[in-house]
């Protein structure tokens, strides 16, 4: 029997956004995996803009840093339909997660997107001129994140932040 997970269709998963100039898409993708992480714990989503999480830590390309800051302090601000306004350090609002783990293969990767959508590092070194379907040529060296958001027996489902015209 076959494994055929999608987040987005229960509502899991936020709009797809574009990480523009940003050098790293890891705060969008944090940001996207703890929004994630509130629909299936409370049954509400809630969109935390990435941007709090730069205010807080910094633009780092470490998902750790990120999901520590919110170990330890458990404080965003929720994104509610206005325009964020930057105040540098001021970190507030209801979130916090236990822990994080390492995935290391896909065993662990098809467990992990069982419980909710789940961050990762891949290779988009050929993903410039994709469109649609299923991309088959992949590579080994991770040089870029998304939030994997679903799979089934043939592919994996993911969100990736380069804007709505990409795939």
């Amino acid at each position: 029997m076959g494994v055929d997970i999608d987040w987005t269709t229960q509502g899991a998963v936020g709009p797809v956004q574009n990480q523009g100039s940003m050098g790293t898409p890891v705060p969008m993708v944090a940001a996207d995996a703890m929004s994630a992480i509130t629909k299936i714990r409370d049954g509400t989503f809630r969109l935390i803009d990435y941007r709090t999480l730069t205010d807080c830590a910094g633009n780092s390309s470490s998902y750790h840093s990120y999901y520590d800051l919110a170990i330890k302090n458990g404080k965003y601000i929720v994104y509610s339909g206005i325009n964020y306004n930057y105040v540098a350090k001021q970190c507030s609002g209801p979130f916090k997660i236990s822990g994080e783990f390492n995935i290391s293969d896909c065993t662990q990767l098809t467990a992990s997107i069982q419980l909710g959508p789940t961050a990762a590092a891949v290779d988009a070194t050929n993903w410039a001129t994709y469109k649609s379907g299923i991309l088959s040529n992949c590579g080994t060296s991770p040089n870029h994140s998304v939030l994997v958001v679903g799979m089934t027996d043939t592919y994996w489902k993911i969100k990736n932040s380069w804007g709505t015209a990409w795939g």
